[in-house]
């Protein structure tokens, strides 16, 4: 075992986890499993932070084989993600602009409609524009109507 995964052994993970199985209803957020065992996902990890120190909304409840899918899924998707990015001919500047696109981007909880939205902004040349504008000039005058 690992240091890290020895950490989920600690009392403050086991609380933490309960909590979020609660939070969730104990269904998987992927296919709605209510039986089985369950996993409490971390979106993310950083290397200097304890697995009970993320804020509670980096946590998915995950059904055994939903877990093991996003486990191997996500890191087929970030080379896919960069890979595309890099195809499409962004810049690292521009790259920043899509990053910050996302990190400022309200979450719903309705995810169909959160990537219809999304889906729809990223084809608004004028609202790209802002972003750019935001991220590079934040304290630039707004548009006219005009553009």
């Amino acid at each position: 075992m690992t240091d890290y995964t020895e950490k989920f052994q600690d009392m403050r993970w086991q609380k933490l986890r309960l909590k979020v199985f609660e939070r969730d209803n104990w269904n998987c957020r992927m296919c709605g499993e209510t039986e089985g065992s369950f996993h409490c996902h971390h979106l993310y990890y950083n290397s200097d932070t304890e697995p009970w120190d993320y804020p509670m909304n980096t946590f998915k409840t995950l059904c055994s084989d939903c877990h093991e899918k996003e486990k191997g899924k996500m890191n087929n998707l970030f080379t896919r993600l960069t890979n595309t990015v890099k195809a499409k001919g962004f810049l690292s500047t521009e790259a920043e602009v899509l990053i910050t696109a996302i990190e400022d981007m309200i979450v719903l909880k309705d995810f169909p409609l959160q990537m219809m939205a999304v889906s729809v902004i990223l084809k608004d040349e004028a609202l790209i524009k802002r972003w750019m504008k935001k991220v590079f000039f934040d304290d630039a005058p707004p548009e006219d109507e005009d553009g």
